[in-house]
């Protein structure tokens, strides 16, 4: 059987998002729900969204959501389904879930078991066939360039709060084996102020297409980012020299209870025909990362949407959504695959 992970920027069947439901983690939960809401409408423009919702939350996000959005009843703990939703991929020309363990990142909020659950509560209700697999991993830890090469942090997958008992070359493996992936890129840090993911991928780095990989910068030689976007450039230069980087400059710091929030550029969504990318009030940073994902993604249209109500409670644009891709579309469209 014949494994493709399709890169995010191929055709979508639907988006999945999931309202939000963790209150604790909000200091303003309508605003929260505004931004959410936002952000489903617009995508909605785009493509077909599912959104989980659990039943008492049904009439009041209705005065927020467009009618074409389909709402699914579940009661989730938490509302960032780029982790809680399966990994999807093609095997044999059809669509498969791959369901991953999720620990809350480390068990870092409780309770996680709902979200734990989801996986084979969606892939039982939309008839998916799925893959049960004994290991955490949560989907912003990992970027595909749709042909065998994943982009991540050892930040991250390295951490002993995800699979202790498992050495790179373990993990290595099993990402090989699941993803059908023959080379990996293994960044040494996401961003500063990740601490929830523990620095997932999604924050800092990314692939445009195949063969080109955008990453946040920093060159202020005091802000912890600096030191990170060395390494990281270091490492890329030594085993990504075959491929494009094209930097993007970091947002200006922000503070939230005394600690950095991590912005990021990079957190966007890539849905049928647009990009769906945060702004964070700063009217040249926002303008120069809106024109270099233009330049990037030229045949789609460019929206912004200020992202710093979802930052405060632990994520960004690509960490709300997830991707459900066509088949259909992505074997007519690359039918060298098939040879």
């Amino acid at each position: 059987m014949k494994t493709i992970w399709p890169a995010e920027w191929e055709k979508h069947k639907a988006a999945w998002m999931i309202w939000p439901m963790r209150k604790s983690i909000w200091p303003d939960i309508e605003k929260a729900y505004a931004v959410y809401a936002k952000i489903a409408n617009l995508i909605s423009e785009y493509e077909p969204l599912k959104l989980i919702i659990s039943n008492e939350m049904h009439v009041l996000a209705k005065r927020y959501l467009s009618s074409a959005i389909e709402c699914i009843d579940y009661g989730c703990d938490d509302s960032w389904a780029r982790d809680t939703m399966p990994v999807f991929i093609f095997q044999d020309q059809k669509l498969q879930a791959l369901n991953f363990q999720f620990n809350a990142w480390g068990e870092k909020f409780h309770p996680f078991d709902a979200d734990q659950r989801l996986k084979p509560f969606i892939t039982t209700k939309e008839n998916i066939p799925a893959q049960t697999i004994n290991f955490v991993l949560e989907g912003g830890a990992i970027h595909s360039n749709g042909n065998g090469v994943l982009l991540t942090t050892k930040e991250c997958l390295l951490n002993p709060n995800r699979n202790p008992l498992k050495s790179q070359k373990d993990i290595e493996n099993q990402l090989m084996a699941s993803l059908n992936v023959n080379r990996q890129l293994w960044l040494p840090f996401g961003i500063d102020g990740d601490d929830d993911t523990d620095g997932h991928v999604d924050n800092v780095a990314c692939f445009a297409n195949q063969k080109t990989i955008l990453i946040q910068s920093c060159y202020t030689r005091h802000d912890p980012n600096f030191i990170r976007h060395q390494a990281n450039m270091e490492y890329l230069a030594t085993y990504a020299n075959d491929m494009d980087i094209i930097e993007i400059d970091q947002p200006q710091k922000r503070l939230f209870n005394g600690s950095s929030l991590a912005l990021s550029y990079l957190n966007f969504y890539l849905c049928n025909e647009a990009v769906i990318m945060p702004s964070f009030n700063d009217k040249r940073l926002d303008l120069n990362a809106k024109a270099i994902l233009q330049e990037q993604f030229p045949h789609r249209h460019i929206h912004q949407i200020n992202a710093l109500d979802l930052i405060v409670g632990g994520g960004g644009i690509h960490c709300i959504t997830m991707q459900q891709p066509d088949p259909a579309a992505f074997y007519t469209n690359n039918p060298g695959v098939l040879q």
